[in-house]
């Protein structure tokens, strides 16, 4: 258990409840086949161990779902920002007609189109990892649609606000440890 959560998980080990050893948390030394189950688990014990620490001295925040991904080997790689809206975006494509308008998805569109540029201009690569957006990188975002895009300061907001709108499901799983649009004014 982790946080007050518990996972259940398949070791590839198996025993009966009475080769079990309850207090020692292994088979039974006098059933057939104990060592070699034993050292399975203690291997994965070591292992989980091993990813245990990886996460906690991460500087992320991290949840029991995370380690027991890590565990399975299906552990993803952080999230770029483009990369995320891009998800985001596939999802608000199967909500036009029902909660959204197409005119809004393109307007989301083409906010992150206007963050991808920025990104090439100010950092010369398409993409950052999620966790480096920082309140200076929207800052300078809201900088770059307003003096290079030459937009009206209504257009820069409404860019900002729909990036934050997308961005706060990341801030709330702890993709992000802070929230940069805390202290950033856009009146």
């Amino acid at each position: 258990s982790f946080q007050g959560h518990r996972k259940d998980i398949f070791t590839g080990v198996y025993c009966s409840k009475t080769a079990w050893d309850k207090a020692a948390q292994r088979v039974k030394n006098a059933v057939k086949g104990a060592p070699q189950a034993n050292q399975r688990l203690e291997r994965w014990l070591f292992e989980c161990s091993e990813h245990f620490n990886a996460l906690r001295y991460s500087g992320k925040v991290f949840f029991l779902r995370d380690l027991v991904q890590r565990m399975k080997g299906k552990e993803d790689l952080p999230p770029t920002i483009i990369a995320y809206l891009d998800h985001k975006a596939k999802e608000l494509k199967m909500r036009v007609g029902v909660d959204i308008t197409k005119a809004t998805l393109q307007k989301y569109l083409r906010c992150s189109r206007y963050l991808e540029e920025f990104l090439k201009t100010k950092y010369g690569r398409p993409d950052l990892n999620i966790s480096a957006i920082t309140e200076t990188t929207i800052n300078d975002y809201f900088y770059y649609l307003r003096v290079v895009k030459g937009n009206s300061h209504n257009t820069c907001v409404k860019c900002v606000k729909s990036l934050k709108t997308v961005l706060m499901h990341a801030i709330k799983n702890g993709m992000l440890k802070t929230d940069p649009f805390l202290n950033v004014k856009l009146s």
